[in-house]
């Protein structure tokens, strides 16, 4: 029996204690439920977490299990092979990691296809590294239809050189989803598909395996688990002979002139883990399974729809990401820039995320310096929508009479 997404606002508390906060930026960061909280804080309180270097056995023993339980469970979450789910530092990190790896594989000539609807650190590790090595690189950019990736376009621009593609799941500012198993078939077997999984994790189904992907990349953070711990999905991992980092854990034996690695996915974890924090995000995807990923999918989606048809009624809103699946409201306020909506929300104690959302491509779309993005979690209701929308009406014209400007965010979460 899946829990019935109703009352969620009690199990944070930081909203108990804030009861008037409405938190409509979950696309930059989750917030964090008890069940985590208490789970982290426990570990840090009670535990001795350095595993593999402890005399405390028993501890140790115990430490070991539960974090390979964690990391089975997040395998699951996304239909991985336990063996092919490694621990990383956050999406970006990872992201400049395998960037690394595979443009040094690459040739003067061989094409990347990127979008211009991606966020920053899925265009801008491959650019610069590619520059750092001096290597030639062909970047090619597909264009979007409906907010999605324009199969029928992408198809045109596949050659023989074509190595990579690199693509969100779902995009940071529109919400949209893309169909990775589409996309898939279409550039074939031959071309390395990487996904920028940040902003699926906590709220859309993943399945590595059916989509047939070959990395997929997402962060704890926006799945109501830490900051700065991640996971990839990396597929055959195995058969990848060289790591991209070195140092302490991942090498049985050296010398002056060699290196023998340890076997399987030890061969690419260095350093000290963040043991903590992947126990405790076991506790957030055993949080997501308590309501399931489908049904939180559609709550959100059907927040946003609600949204869109309220505010979409105000004569000076103009929808951007308008008829579309979504668990974010994108628009724009007709004069406004979008940092001061966010501002006079905000005096309001609700907290939406403005300016250009570390995509800056400019585009036709929309004006960057006037998009405001409402995204929605599990903890939000149509009663704030409700207010929202009254705020939005209230102050349009409050807004629109006093400022009037266009300023460049030096914001970028």
């Amino acid at each position: 029996m899946k829990r019935e997404i109703k009352n969620i606002r009690d199990d944070y508390k930081l909203l108990r204690k804030n009861k008037k906060l409405i938190f409509f930026n979950s696309s930059a960061t989750s917030l964090k439920p008890d069940i985590f909280i208490k789970k982290i804080s426990d570990i840090y309180f009670n535990w001795e977490t350095s595993f593999s270097k402890s005399s405390w056995l028993d501890e140790n023993n115990n430490t070991i299990e539960e974090y390979k339980n964690s990391l089975n469970k997040v395998a699951k979450h996304i239909n991985a092979p336990f063996k092919d789910i490694l621990p990383t530092y956050g999406t970006t990190d990872f992201m400049n990691k395998i960037v690394r790896k595979i443009i040094h594989n690459l040739n003067d000539g061989d094409e990347i296809i990127l979008g211009k609807l991606e966020h920053a650190s899925n265009i801008l590790p491959w650019l610069n590294i590619a520059k750092e090595f001096g290597k030639k690189i062909i970047f090619k950019w597909y264009k979007l239809n409906n907010w999605k990736v324009d199969l029928i376009h992408l198809n045109t621009l596949i050659t023989k050189n074509t190595k990579v593609m690199s693509v969100a799941h779902v995009y940071n500012t529109t919400g949209v989803k893309n169909n990775l198993l589409e996309i898939k078939n279409t550039i074939g077997n031959n071309i390395t598909l990487v996904v920028d999984g940040a902003q699926g994790i906590g709220h859309v189904k993943i399945d590595v395996i059916k989509d047939n992907v070959d990395y997929y990349l997402f962060g704890a953070h926006k799945a109501f688990g830490p900051h700065a711990l991640g996971f990839a999905y990396i597929k055959n991992l195995e058969n990848i002979k060289e790591p991209w980092t070195f140092g302490g854990g991942n090498n049985s034996t050296y010398n002056e002139y060699s290196v023998e690695y340890k076997e399987g996915k030890q061969k690419f974890i260095v350093g000290t883990r963040d043991v903590p924090g992947v126990i405790s995000f076991g506790t957030s995807i055993t949080y997501i399974e308590s309501f399931g990923i489908k049904n939180i999918e559609k709550y959100n989606n059907n927040l946003k729809k609600y949204a869109e048809k309220k505010i979409g009624s105000l004569k000076n809103i103009n929808i951007i990401n308008k008829n579309v699946d979504s668990s974010n409201l994108f628009f724009e306020v007709n004069g406004v820039a979008g940092e001061d909506v966010g501002y006079y929300l905000a005096q309001n104690e609700i907290i939406v995320r403005t300016g250009t959302n570390c995509v800056k491509f400019k585009n036709e779309n929309y004006k960057q310096y006037k998009s405001i993005r409402v995204s929605f979690h599990i903890y939000n209701t149509k009663k704030e929508i409700d207010k929202f929308y009254e705020l939005i009406k209230s102050g349009g014209d409050f807004l629109e009479s006093l400022f009037k400007k266009n300023p460049k965010s030096k914001i970028c979460k």
